[in-house]
């Protein structure tokens, strides 16, 4: 006998004969569930009560000191040039109230994030130098790194969750007991979390054809949705700051594991939100000498747009919880 699917459509849609993606609820697929969230400022080391590797999504609150490379792919030889990056720009590329995806590209490190392993959770937000007094280098870092934690296992384990909650609404896969089902292995569990869809979109950047004097400043260009939520919202794909043109790729916004900064394109792209937007800004920077110290000329960019496929989700960054305790 089939199990009983709890079904609720979008407004506006009839549930009988819907496709998959047009529902709000369909208990017939698994939701992730979100056991916990945590904000950390400083390298940090939590138990993992769960007893096994999970899931973690960590976003970035950036600031002025925050890690991002103005430096430029290596020149293809001696005559070629290197990147130059100046303006205004450089002064305001973050106030503090921004959020965007952490990734290794963003980042500059492999290590910054979460780990996440059978007993505990190593969150790291890495310190970086920003400049020297005298001899003496100076720090920096972002404000903040916040994290959802998950309750899926990376792999296969036996070990279930202890939650508390009463009554609860479960509802578990085809041919699967619910009573006797691990807390991670429900289609729904009503104890934990869930990402809940917002709005979903395209956001595109148009750039024009244009040249920018030898040594010139940079020219930015922004788009922006205006969601009006209020607060810092999750948002999908793992978009991030300071990626080059070739960490882009094609015109859907996948994003590949490369260095941050401005790339062979002499461009850098950033994509982040904060309480009110969702942004796309292009940084595009024009020629220096090149290694003979030689004048090269201006820098003319192509004409190309842009493109985010984005998902935007109810859940707020920093909205620190524990289900599992309270």
């Amino acid at each position: 006998m089939s199990r009983p699917v709890i079904k609720i459509a979008k407004p506006g849609r009839s549930v009988i004969g819907l496709s998959p993606k047009d529902f709000a609820l369909n208990t017939k697929y698994a939701l992730p569930k979100i056991y916990k969230q945590v904000t950390v400022e400083d390298d940090t080391i939590i138990p993992n009560p769960l007893g096994y590797p999970h899931g973690a999504w960590c976003f970035r609150r950036l600031n002025k000191d925050s890690y991002y490379s103005l430096g430029g792919a290596e020149p293809a030889s001696f005559w070629e040039p290197y990147v130059h990056v100046s303006g205004p720009i450089l002064s305001s590329l973050f106030t503090g109230n921004e959020y965007t995806c952490l990734s290794s590209t963003s980042s500059g490190s492999l290590y910054a994030g979460a780990t996440v392993r059978d007993n505990e959770i190593e969150i790291r937000n890495l310190e970086h130098i920003i400049g020297y007094d005298g001899g003496t280098p100076i720090y920096g870092k972002d404000t903040s790194i916040s994290t959802a934690l998950f309750a899926e296992p990376l792999g296969e384990t036996d070990k279930d969750i202890t939650v508390g909650g009463n009554p609860v609404l479960k509802v578990a896969p085809e041919g699967r007991d619910v009573k006797a089902l691990e807390a991670y292995r429900q289609n729904l569990d009503g104890r934990f979390d869930t990402l809940k869809i917002f709005k979903t979109g395209e956001l595109t950047l148009s750039l024009p054809e244009e040249t920018i004097p030898y040594m010139g400043d940079c020219v930015v260009r922004t788009a922006t949705f205006n969601h009006g939520l209020g607060y810092p919202p999750m948002y999908f794909p793992p978009a991030t700051v300071n990626m080059n043109l070739s960490t882009w790729g094609n015109t859907h916004g996948n994003i590949t594991l490369a260095v941050p900064g401005f790339g062979y394109d002499f461009s850098t792209v950033d994509v982040y939100v904060d309480s009110n937007n969702l942004y796309i800004r292009s940084i595009r920077a024009s020629n220096g000498p090149d290694a003979f110290g030689s004048e090269t000329g201006p820098r003319t960019h192509p004409a190309l747009t842009l493109s985010l496929h984005y998902t935007l989700f109810y859940n707020e960054i920093g909205s620190d919880f524990d289900l599992l305790t309270n």
